[in-house]
Formats: structure tokens, sequence, C-alpha cells
């Protein structure tokens, strides 16, 4: 009977973990289906940047944006790498830069622009903005990226 009861509660655990397991990969693949579609406005360097700065170890996700030569990029951190946010933001920074010295790069931790520019960059890829509306978006995101 005892028996029976542990491997009831052992195979209850197996199927937990392997459920939560594939449930991890749909957000990816969401994502990466996103960034298939074709921008009307073209991301092309905000997707590079935004590659190589999620190389980094400290970095989890990067959500980057691009109008003109200016890119907006959020990085989200997590656990002790929150303790160098500052070194990261600049590491980050730097590696963008390099990838184009005439552009303008602006790089955030903060979750709650995480979130906005997240949502900023799905509505670029559904093509469900204009550049104007756009460019309106971004301004404000750059001022609450000031203070």
């Amino acid at each position: 009977m005892m028996l029976l009861r542990k491997s009831a509660i052992y195979l209850f655990l197996i199927i937990t973990l392997v459920l939560t397991g594939c449930n991890n990969h749909q957000g990816e693949l969401r994502a990466l289906e996103m960034e298939s579609h074709n921008p009307v406005i073209s991301q092309e360097l905000a997707e590079k940047m935004a590659r190589k700065v999620s190389f980094m170890d400290e970095v989890d996700h990067v959500h980057s944006v691009s109008l003109d030569k200016d890119v907006f990029m959020t990085l989200r951190v997590s656990g002790f790498d929150r303790l160098f946010l500052e070194r990261i933001r600049k590491e980050a920074f730097n590696k963008a830069k390099s990838i184009d010295q005439d552009s303008t790069v602006h790089v955030s931790t903060d979750r709650k622009i995480d979130m906005d520019l997240a949502k900023i960059k799905k509505r670029v890829y559904e093509r469900t903005i204009s550049e104007k509306e756009l460019e309106k978006k971004l301004k404000k995101l750059e001022n609450d990226m000031k203070g």
C-alpha cells in the first residue's frame, strides 16, 4: 500500500515537471514567431544590437526597438546580477554601440519600461503602429528612462 502511494506521488511529480518544462518554450517560440514578421519600420539595427547584448551571461532577455538611428533597449536581469545593474547597463551600451557608432543607444533595466517597450515592439511587428505614433511613444519612453 505504501509503495503504491509513493509510486503515485513520483508519477505526479514527473508529469508536473514535464508539463512545466514544455510550457517555458512556448513563450520563446511566440517571440521568434513575432520577430519573423517584417515590420513596417525596419528593426534591423535593433535586432543586431539585441542579439549581441543577449549573449551577456547576466542578461535574461532583451527587448529593442529602433527608429532611424535611435535604438531603445531594455534588459531583463534577475537574481544576484541585479546588484550590478549599472555595470551591466554600461557593458550592454558599449556592446550595442560597437555595432553602429553613429546611432544613439538608450539602455534601461527598469521593468516597467521593459513592459512598455515590449508592447511597442509587438505593435511594430504586428504593423499596427505608424512611424509618427512610434516616434511619440519612444519619446515618452525616453523621458521615462531619464527619470
